[in-house]
């Protein structure tokens, strides 16, 4: 049994017919690039794509309007629920075959239109396509909004529909900042020779040393706290072998263990073994009678996408589907690729999240609602390819200067830190509409006005 959406009246939103021609005094970088900026109707263009057999993307992003029933600067955000539905169907019947056979689809809408979204999707994908929804934290309940909180719900939360409707494939985990664990209280010495010794990590010198440049007492309680350092965070990165807690140990070492198999009745209380058990190494040492492993911390490091910690690894927890913290980057939004957007701009972090979980480097990028640009900026920076199309005035007045700046290293915004190298080769335009002294009969844009 499926579910459908009825809407009346759902009058097909139609194509613009009007030519593209490219736009050479607007582009920049490598005139051979294969990324692409469309500057016109979203379903012309895309239908220009879908002719390409060249064109198939990893990932789809869709920012729609959320048809606030507002009126801002850039596009207007009022329409009738009826034809935003018709709108978005349009646009999803035309993505649906540009998606690679591993490709994903993420829709960005807020409380609006976010459950018919997800029903639209289905109606589009199939219910078997739905991956899941983050609910991302996009605001804070401050400032003029706690006096909207006197008479109604304040809206905190942006939702993400992603879809898979062939071969999902998660390129990268996410992680989230995590406070230190105190459990990590102890240090190997000697870690790979036959002295490897275990000690408390509050009497190894290094630790002992930056307690006191802090002044802090030296109790394993106050680790978290250390933590807040970069010191002390580097140093925990550079020795992540070697800082450990204690835990159960696997069940075939206990079984040596209980044999006799393992220590020598001599060796010292304190002495560490590496053994390997279906694969697997493990640091084993004694307590009393009882056998332990030992946990490295670096299995609970890994880099995030925040500037604040230059990408080195950091104390983690795997992210789910509540993403939390973007109210701060929203703050700083309008500064990224100095490209200032009121109502609609996204945090280039948000993307560069999304790429690094659905695709990897060189992989295509599509986005039918450009806005500001940000995908653009950030499929640029993180080396992935893209096809942005807008049909606001804003292509060539924000987009097309922020997507110089990044091509020309001009750009240390937003996730410029958080990657390494060089930027990508360029990008090209192409314009909807003639040349001067060309002649079509064509049909005035009615897709969707983009964020």
């Amino acid at each position: 049994m499926s579910v459908r959406l009825v809407w009346e009246p759902d009058a097909p939103t139609a194509a613009s017919r009007a030519p593209w021609r490219e736009e050479a005094r607007l582009a920049a970088g490598d005139a051979s690039t294969e990324n692409r900026l469309y500057f016109g109707d979203n379903l012309s263009a895309l239908g220009a794509l879908e002719a390409d057999p060249g064109q198939r993307f990893r990932l789809v992003y869709l920012d729609p309007p959320y048809n606030t029933g507002a009126a801002f600067d850039h596009y207007d955000d009022h329409r009738a629920p009826e034809d935003w539905l018709s709108m978005m169907m349009a646009v999803l019947r035309a993505v649906k075959p540009l998606l690679r056979d591993d490709g994903v689809l993420v829709l960005q809408t807020d409380r609006h239109e976010s459950a018919y979204a997800k029903v639209l999707c289905d109606m589009v994908f199939g219910r078997a396509a739905y991956q899941t929804t983050l609910a991302v934290r996009m605001s804070a309940t401050s400032g003029y909004k706690i006096g909207h909180s006197v008479s109604s719900v304040v809206k905190n939360t942006e939702y993400l529909h992603v879809y898979a409707p062939g071969r999902f494939v998660l390129c990268a985990r996410a992680f989230e900042l995590a406070p230190y664990d105190d459990h990590y209280n102890l240090f190997v010495e000697g870690l790979g020779s036959l002295g490897a010794r275990v000690v408390p990590l509050l009497e190894v010198d290094d630790v002992r040393a930056t307690f006191e440049a802090e002044g802090l007492p030296r109790q394993s309680r106050n680790l978290a706290k250390l933590y807040e350092t970069k010191a002390f965070r580097r140093w925990v990165a550079a020795h992540a072998g070697q800082v450990v807690r204690a835990h159960t140990a696997p069940l075939p070492a206990q079984a040596e263990h209980r044999a006799g198999q393992l220590f020598a009745t001599d060796d010292p209380a304190d002495r560490v073994l590496e053994r390997r058990y279906r694969g697997q190494g493990y640091l084993l040492r004694r307590r009393g009678r009882q056998l332990e492993q030992l946990i490295p911390i670096g299995l609970k490091l890994n880099p995030i996408d925040d500037d604040r910690f230059e990408g080195a690894p950091v104390m983690t927890n795997v992210l789910g589907d509540w993403w939390d913290g973007f109210h701060l980057d929203m703050g700083n939004v309008s500064k990224e690729g100095e490209t200032p957007f009121k109502n609609g701009k996204k945090p280039e972090r948000l993307l560069y999240r999304l790429m690094r979980m659905f695709t990897d480097e060189g992989d295509a990028v599509l986005d039918p609602f450009g806005g500001s640009g940000t995908t653009a900026a950030v499929a640029l920076k993180a080396r992935r390819r893209f096809v942005l199309i807008e049909q606001g005035a804003q292509l060539e007045t924000h987009i097309v200067p922020r997507l110089a700046r990044v091509v020309a290293g001009d750009d240390r915004s937003g996730v410029s830190t958080l990657v390494a190298g060089p930027p990508g080769d360029g990008f090209r335009v192409f314009v909807q509409g003639l040349a001067r002294g060309e002649n079509c009969a064509t049909e005035p844009a009615v897709s969707g006005p983009s964020r």
